[in-house]
């Protein structure tokens, strides 16, 4: 069986956004043996590729790139899967990347004995690994230009949430259905205050003042806080003033089953985030709280009924980690007051 290899360093909001991406090659290779090259984090806060797509048929195997070796050890790996199973065609499913990154990932497939590239046509280009501007104000999202860097494969419709589905496992349901009943739905909201990076968090006082005033005005929502196992104790201290019920499951859940958790609650509440992302992909709207380290439109939640947060700015799309000369101005810019006019919304809309 004829082996096609992908390769695509993912954590949990990689990993859904290249969903409609990821159905396109299932389609477009029948009869083939699919084997991903992910990446394996050590950080709680990014869980990888198989950890979301377990259960799934989309990928068939894993190679594993380890982040803190070296280039040459990843290569004698990557070199034996490939020269063992006789692989001739690399799908390159990355990020936008600049030419020197490109041609450093040619280089390293080509001398693995990878003979043709997808996704990687115009090694020396401006243009082809860029992401392309939609309208005035908002550029294409990550998933429409995966989809687009690997046109000849075919096509698929990014913007339609089916192509999201994570194919829930009756096991998988069992632990979440026995802390939810079903008809608690209405009574429920998510939030996640985790982030990887520090300039995409709204900071400890915004959240707060938010929670505070939340708990206050709605004592009858039963908050669901999920995240990592290092944010346990941070959505601790943050929620210990909300006044009604809640549950913190940060670190307590599987990805797969946080997801179907987010699929149970009215509405999911936190930074642009893994969390974020998979709420948005079961279908469940969002308050999402935006840095402007990225253009507009990116990275933000797949559907429609979002409310997002972003702050144009002069210096937006930056994609710095840490943003000392503005003090980050963008994400510090959104006020608790206009956050909490939209809880107050979503809320009232449950009450109609």
């Amino acid at each position: 069986m004829e082996t096609i290899l992908i390769f695509h360093l993912a954590s949990i909001g990689d990993t859904i956004v290249a969903l409609p991406a990821l159905r396109l090659i299932k389609n477009a290779c029948p009869n083939k043996k699919i084997v991903a090259i992910t990446a394996r984090h050590s950080s709680s806060k990014a869980s990888g590729m198989e950890t979301i797509l377990g259960g799934m048929d989309l990928i068939d195997d894993y190679l594993f790139f380890n982040l803190h070796a070296g280039w040459y050890e990843n290569f004698k790996v990557v070199r034996t899967k490939i020269r063992d199973c006789n692989i001739k065609i690399l799908i390159y499913l990355n990020e936008p990347a600049g030419i020197l990154k490109r041609l450093k990932h040619y280089l390293f497939f080509k001398a693995c004995g990878v003979q043709k590239i997808v996704g990687m046509q115009k090694i020396i280009s401006f243009k082809q690994d860029r992401i392309r501007k939609k309208d005035e104000f908002t550029w294409e999202s990550i998933s429409e230009y995966l989809v687009r860097k690997i046109n000849v494969l075919g096509s698929v419709d990014a913007t339609n949430l089916n192509h999201y589905d994570l194919n829930f496992k009756e096991h998988e349901k069992y632990l979440v259905d026995n802390l939810i009943s079903s008809n608690m739905k209405k009574e429920l909201i998510a939030i996640s205050i985790g982030s990887k990076l520090y300039v995409k968090d709204w900071g400890d006082k915004n959240w707060e003042r938010l929670l505070g005033e939340m708990s206050k005005e709605f004592p009858n929502i039963k908050l669901l806080i999920v995240g990592s196992s290092d944010e346990y104790e941070r959505s601790q201290r943050l929620t210990a003033l909300w006044e009604g019920r809640r549950l913190n499951l940060c670190g307590q859940l599987s990805v797969r089953e946080s997801a179907y958790l987010l699929s149970r609650v009215q509405f999911f509440l936190g930074h642009d985030s893994g969390p974020m992302h998979l709420a948005a992909a079961v279908g469940t709207s969002c308050i999402a709280i935006f840095s402007s380290r990225s253009l507009p439109g990116i990275w933000f939640p797949i559907g429609a009924n979002h409310d997002i947060f972003y702050t144009p700015t002069s210096c937006q799309g930056c994609e710095l980690n840490d943003c000392v000369l503005n003090n980050k101005k963008c994400i510090n810019s959104i006020t608790v007051e206009s956050v909490l006019k939209r809880v107050r919304a979503k809320v009232g809309a449950l009450n109609d």
